[in-house]
């Protein structure tokens, strides 16, 4: 193995599991398992995700952290779907760790833009719902629901044209399968005799959360449970409003609060479906949110994203021209004048 890479804090202190060195502590710790940054061979930088002892000696545990990396495995074979690059699986005597790519960038909840919460023009939450949209369709196509969209699960990288946001971390994620559409779901149930709920809204309904509110006491999730949680988030992306500060209206739809820029209706009528309080007020997959982002209720296709306002370059743009126009009529005036000049000195001549 090469020297370790000293930018990451990795030492000779860190632990080794395969062919791959840790950090010398972790940066994250949960009831489970201790995150880690780490290098592999040729210095590759990667994330080592290792449980702990008492989890690594727990068979249902370590199923369960097997069945998150085969999620991982599925899907990040997709290089559309922008999630960390799956690498190795490791169990070695006591040790059981899950290798994947290491992505430097920062969760949505950390303020870049000089805000509490990281608001976003119209335009740009498009942009940030097309890529996390392209990421869903393949986890769901895949029969995963991923269970656990939330801010600090959401990497930025701003400077990444390709992949600026990156879905991570799939211990919550599920292999539904068919059972993932809420109606295919819903229509089984009743039809095996069982008591299916329309999820109806009530007033004392529980606050507003990036958890859909069927998944309420620990129930499966739906492909439409994970396009509430990206909906609720993009609500804030575009509104800069904290979780407290939403709510549901009496229609069951979360009202979107008041923001800075120019309105995108159809965007609104977009976060107000993904964002209702029963399933089936929701799209009930990726593809018809995709379709309703860019196309209106009368058929016209928008093919453009609401731009930033062009006043300041068009007065630029005038000013110049005015200036080029003016510099221009007094040079033609000054040759002008030079080749009057020059008639009358070979006329007197």
């Amino acid at each position: 193995m090469d020297q370790p890479v000293a930018e990451i804090g990795v030492t000779e202190s860190g632990f080794c599991i395969g062919a791959y060195r840790s950090a010398s502590a972790p940066f994250w710790m949960s009831d489970r398992c201790d995150v880690y940054k780490g290098v592999g061979p040729n210095n590759q930088r990667v994330l080592i995700k290792r449980l702990n002892k008492e989890a690594a000696a727990d068979a249902e545990v370590i199923a369960a952290f097997r069945a998150e990396a085969d999620a991982l495995k599925s899907v990040s074979s997709f290089p559309v779907a922008s999630v960390p690059e799956y690498i190795d699986f490791i169990e070695d005597g006591g040790d059981v760790a899950l290798i994947q790519e290491l992505i430097d960038g920062k969760p949505l909840t950390t303020p870049h833009r000089g805000e509490n919460f990281a608001r976003l023009r119209p335009y740009e939450v498009r942009r940030f719902l097309d890529q996390m949209l392209q990421t869903l369709r393949e986890v769901h196509r895949l029969g995963y629901v991923h269970n656990d969209i939330k801010p600090v699960n959401i990497l930025c990288r701003p400077n990444d044209a390709l992949r600026p946001y990156t879905l991570v971390d799939f211990q919550n994620t599920e292999r539904r399968g068919a059972a993932g559409r809420y109606q295919e779901s819903r229509a089984e149930a009743v039809g095996a005799g069982v008591a299916a709920s329309n999820h109806p809204f009530v007033e004392s309904s529980a606050a507003v959360a990036y958890r859909a509110p069927e998944r309420d006491g620990g129930a499966h999730g739906y492909y439409c449970s994970d396009i509430y949680s990206l909906g609720v988030l993009a609500i804030q992306l575009l509104t800069g409003a904290e979780l407290h500060e939403l709510s549901w209206n009496e229609h069951g739809h979360i009202t979107l609060p008041l923001y800075p820029f120019a309105k995108d209706p159809i965007l609104e009528r977009v976060l107000m479906t993904m964002t209702g309080h029963s399933p089936i007020q929701r799209y009930q997959d990726v593809d018809e949110v995709l379709a309703a982002l860019v196309q209106h209720r009368s058929g016209e296709i928008l093919d453009k994203p609401v731009e930033k306002p062009q006043t300041a370059r068009t007065i630029i743009a005038a000013v110049a021209l005015i200036i080029f126009l003016i510099a221009g009529f007094f040079a033609w005036k000054s040759a002008a004048a030079q080749y009057c000049r020059q008639s009358i000195d070979c006329q007197s001549r």
